[in-house]
């Protein structure tokens, strides 16, 4: 650009010299004063079109510096946005992660709750307490176990491993009910009675009706499994 520019005004000079000097030889004045301000003035062109050149380039200068800091504002904008961007995508995807892991938990409690007690042809639905007495016992199944009469209103298994104890005095015993005596002997309650013994409770029966006579008298196979 400051080649063309060199050029350009080179032109102009000599043109105007080349003007200058046809007027000079119809107007004889080589030997005049008139030349002397002919070429005071030739002179004060030729600073003038310098002068122009000059701020010409320095306009330029400004305008590429301008569109060079407007481009770094522009990109310095673009990389704000980018990182609330990914800011807001990381906060949602924690927020997804955390909702994920508590919808888990909650089914994982949901699956603990509900057993099936089977008697022969007969199946009962029972609910599981929550605690960890239950959970520990609900880890062990499915099972099938025999069962043994006592008293003629419960059914008793011994565990081959103890449980936790969690023992408490219910005072009245509920048919269907399921319950720890000591930390091994698995009861299932088939009759409702007062006691004074002790028990971790883990769970009860829904619907006992008909349980009395699926149990029967005597020994019993009884099968308990997660619904």
């Amino acid at each position: 650009m400051k080649k063309n520019r060199k050029k350009t005004m080179v032109k102009k000079v000599l043109t105007v010299l080349l003007a200058l000097g046809t007027v000079c030889s119809l107007g004889g004045c080589m030997g005049g004063s008139n030349w002397m301000e002919t070429v005071s003035w030739t002179e004060t062109m030729t600073e003038t079109a310098e002068e122009t050149d000059t701020a010409a380039e320095t306009g330029t200068t400004a305008q590429t510096d301008n569109s060079e800091s407007a481009g770094t504002e522009t990109t310095t904008q673009a990389n704000s946005t980018t990182a609330g961007t990914e800011t807001t995508a990381q906060t949602e995807n924690g927020t997804a992660v955390s909702t994920e892991m508590t919808t888990q938990a909650e089914s994982g409690e949901e699956e603990m709750k509900t057993m099936h007690i089977t008697i022969g042809e007969q199946t009962f639905t029972a609910t599981l307490y929550d605690n960890e007495t239950a959970e520990t016992f609900a880890e062990s199944l499915p099972m099938t176990v025999n069962m043994s009469e006592l008293n003629g209103n419960e059914k008793y298994y011994y565990m081959p491993d103890s449980l936790i104890m969690r023992s408490e005095t219910p005072g009245q015993i509920q048919a269907g009910d399921l319950m720890l005596f000591g930390s091994d002997c698995l009861v299932l309650f088939y009759e409702t009675f007062s006691t004074s013994y002790s028990y971790t409770p883990l769970g009860r029966i829904e619907d006992p009706s008909g349980l009395a006579e699926a149990v029967g008298s005597g020994d019993v196979e009884v099968t308990f499994a997660l619904q």
